[in-house]
């Protein structure tokens, strides 16, 4: 597949389709916070199945191959992150569980000073310094759960929910949807 790793969770049966930041592990449902995206769209859901068999015979994809609702890594992820993120004029969400990309941190860092930011990460060391970074106003720690999500709502009308973390690998190298 070109890629460095599969990391991409999806279901899809007959009449819809599940997108979710969930590995398939007992601690996912009992111990993390995770978002499950379900929906009955025809289109999309034919689209994953043919994303699916061209990965399934390592044949490679391009953009206009699938649903131009659907971000697949490594192919359209960075793009369509960064101009969500860029477009923002309000307000920008984010629950993730942590953000190791210096391009996306920067951003972020710029459209602090433009639109309302507020980032939940996960509770580990490794993210203190992204409160740092950002502030406690604007950055903190979810304790009450792991944080496992993935997810970014932008303006309150443009919501991103999938497998990718918000680091380079993820976006630059692994399969992601």
């Amino acid at each position: 597949m070109g890629t460095t790793y599969v990391h991409s969770k999806i279901t899809v049966n007959e009449d819809a389709f599940r997108i979710q930041t969930a590995n398939l592990t007992k601690s996912s449902f009992e111990k993390n916070r995770e978002h499950f995206f379900f929906s009955e769209n025809e289109e999309v859901r034919s689209s994953l199945v043919q994303l699916f068999e061209r990965d399934w015979k390592g044949e490679p994809l391009s953009s206009d191959q699938f649903h131009p609702n659907l971000v697949v890594c490594p192919i359209n992820c960075r793009t369509v992150v960064e101009h969500l993120l860029s477009g923002a004029e309000q307000s920008i969400i984010i629950q993730t569980q942590y953000i190791f990309d210096e391009a996306l941190l920067h951003l972020l860092r710029q459209k602090s000073e433009e639109v309302d930011l507020n980032i939940i990460v996960a509770d580990t060391v490794d993210n203190q310094g992204l409160i740092h970074y950002f502030g406690p106003s604007v950055a903190r720690k979810l304790t009450s759960k792991y944080n496992h999500t993935k997810m970014i709502l932008v303006d309150g009308k443009y919501l991103l929910l999938g497998s990718m973390n918000l680091s380079d690998n993820s976006l630059d190298n692994n399969r992601e949807i």
